[in-house]
């Protein structure tokens, strides 16, 4: 996929040569045809394969955060079970979060913006919670600013996933087009 894609790109004019022999996008012909079905195909792998693998996606963020609650907690006196444990239970929060508020764009179909919204101040609130009974920690700023960090750290596994995704779906697009 690696020769067909970049030929496929060069032949539509979705990316073009310089005099240096360096490529860059044309930004000429990013609206033609071509290049809409292409970008269309590529994300309609995504979705496919973000939907049909859903759950196992979920689930391979847990030892990932498992992980990232050892390496931030690593001074105090608590097993890797527990971190385990601990983020089971926050990623079956966050799914069931994402179930609830897909069942109320189904009934009312709120604003996107308010969604997530919604999902990030319920989950950091519960995180924020969470973290300060289970790992008995004592001063508030430490648990929010570890809910802080979490909330990134997790935000980084699943784009790291999701670009993993998208290298599967311009593969899958590739070797469709040969």
């Amino acid at each position: 996929w690696t020769t067909v894609l970049p030929q496929k790109l060069i032949e539509d004019k979705v990316i073009l040569p310089d005099e240096k022999g360096y490529y860059s996008f044309n930004l000429e012909e990013t609206n033609s045809p071509a290049n809409l079905a292409l970008l269309e195909n590529v994300w309609n792998q995504m979705i496919r394969l973000a939907t049909k693998y859903f759950i196992i996606i979920i689930l391979l963020t847990i030892p990932f955060l498992s992980f990232f609650f050892f390496f931030l907690l690593r001074k105090g006196n608590h097993s890797k079970f527990k971190h385990l444990i601990f983020s089971l239970h926050y990623t079956a929060l966050l799914e069931l979060l994402i179930i609830f508020l897909y069942l109320i764009h189904l009934i009312a179909s709120p604003p996107s913006w308010i969604m997530q919204t919604l999902l990030i101040s319920v989950s950091f609130t519960y995180l924020t919670f969470a973290v300060r009974k289970t790992y008995q920690i004592s001063r508030w700023y430490q648990a929010v600013s570890l809910a802080i960090f979490t909330n990134l750290g997790y935000s980084l596994i699943l784009m790291a996933i999701f670009i993993i995704i998208l290298l599967i779906s311009t593969t899958i697009v590739a070797i469709q087009m040969t």
